[in-house]
């Protein structure tokens, strides 16, 4: 109610502000929220943010905000940034700020921290928040109950079950509370999804979860063994179409691949028995499963140690196989592919014709793409045919300059020199 009807008793209110307070240390701080049985708000700001400066003129002169700040915290602000024109007490707080920045993992700005006398963290937010989501987020910080320092509390206490759990353990890891995640995740995964049937376990809110954790399953688990029997009908439950053939694809791979061809994490120097390996995984699976792994296995070995004819080869009969992606990060990994692997790496005409055969499907669906046409150019001079490829590397170049591009429009320019002369446009 104080919010619906502040607006119409504001103008007879004293104005209040936050009382961002000055110390010299941090020391200082805890100690005087110590004193006063307060925790601490921290507003972590940078000069350039202009969300913070929004805080700071629309929100923390909210008399409401600003009361409740004052009455339950001790709030001070801590700049992350460094300039010419930093006050002296700003300056004090350098390494502290780095300390913290790093300590909390700040990647957002503003980002608010709620801690106590102690140093744990009690509650955090981030981003521009109007008065009524701040006002929320203001008086979770000063819930005891409420409290993310309370949830930690409650399940040190082994007082959360199933679905709190879950929430807690999503929520720690935004928090990038990362060993506590861990620990609930863990205890999740025990109590819940290793004794839930999985047609009751499956849904998008697990989906986040397997994003965050999957380091915690295994092949053998109930639910991944669900997954890859039953692929779409796992993928309809979790609202994500492909994604039980991809998960179950990686821990297949980590279990039975990787400790063959990458053992302790580095990769052997011989080259794996690919036969040997395809048997043991259709043996323990089945053959499409093995034949996709391997291919991708080869790719994976032959990259690490540079087999470009071999890279290109298994890349090529994947492609040929499981289809082109031309939307999105798969056009951008196509045209890569084409460019830094083809291009530069191959002569044969073989890979240059797939090359060019794939850089002509990719614009079809990418026609203003001027870093595509740029590939398409090249790999087309490479193959032999220099007339086409100066004439699209020209319409490359003259959408580099629509777009005002300047570092673009010199690489083409320079490509288009080169390709006049008849010099190579390779490495």
């Amino acid at each position: 109610m104080l919010l619906c009807l502040m607006p119409l008793f504001a103008g007879a209110q004293k104005k209040v502000n936050i009382n961002f307070q000055v110390f010299n240390t941090w020391d200082q701080v805890t100690e005087q929220a110590a004193a006063t049985h307060k925790n601490i708000f921290i507003d972590v700001y940078a000069t350039w943010c202009g969300p913070c400066k929004k805080m700071d003129e629309e929100v923390y002169t909210d008399p409401v905000v600003a009361k409740f700040v004052n009455e339950n915290f001790i709030a001070v602000k801590i700049q992350i940034d460094r300039t010419d024109k930093d006050p002296v007490h700003v300056k004090k707080w350098y390494e502290t700020a780095k300390r913290i920045r790093d300590q909390y993992h700040i990647d957002v700005l503003p980002t608010f921290l709620f801690i106590s006398d102690e140093g744990n963290l009690v509650e955090r937010g981030a981003g521009y928040q109007d008065k009524k989501k701040f006002m929320q987020l203001l008086m979770k910080a000063a819930d005891p109950e409420k409290c993310y320092a309370s949830l930690i509390e409650q399940f040190r206490l082994d007082k959360l079950k199933g679905d709190a759990l879950l929430s807690l353990a999503l929520l720690a890891k935004t928090y990038h509370d990362d060993s506590i995640a861990l620990s609930v995740a863990r205890l999740y995964k025990q109590h819940v999804i290793d004794n839930t049937p999985a047609l009751v376990l499956l849904n998008p809110r697990l989906l986040q979860y397997m994003y965050e954790f999957y380091e915690l399953f295994s092949i053998n688990d109930p639910v991944v063994l669900f997954m890859y029997q039953h692929p779409e009908q796992a993928d309809s439950l979790l609202n994500n179409k492909g994604y039980a053939v991809r998960f179950t694809d990686y821990l297949i791979s980590k279990y039975q691949i990787h400790p063959i061809i990458r053992p302790g994490g580095k990769y052997v120097k011989t080259v794996p028995d690919w036969g040997e390996l395809q048997r043991k995984v259709t043996n323990a699976y089945d053959p499409t499963t093995a034949e996709r792994l391997l291919t991708d296995a080869r790719i994976e070995w032959y990259s690490a140690v540079k087999d470009w004819p071999n890279i290109i080869r298994y890349t090529i009969e994947k492609k040929d196989k499981q289809g082109l992606d031309t939307a999105g990060l798969g056009a951008a990994y196509l045209n890569n592919f084409v460019f830094d692997v083809i291009f530069k790496h191959s002569n044969e005409m073989y890979a240059l014709h797939k090359g060019i055969q794939y850089m002509e499907m990719l614009l079809k669906n990418n026609p203003g793409d001027e870093n595509a046409i740029d590939t398409y150019a090249n790999v087309l001079y490479k193959a032999g045919r220099k007339q086409e490829a100066i004439k699209q590397e020209k319409r490359a170049l003259a959408l580099a300059g629509t777009h005002y591009n300047n570092r673009q429009l010199k690489v083409f320019q320079d490509t288009l020199d080169k390709m006049q002369k008849g010099e190579p446009t390779w490495p």
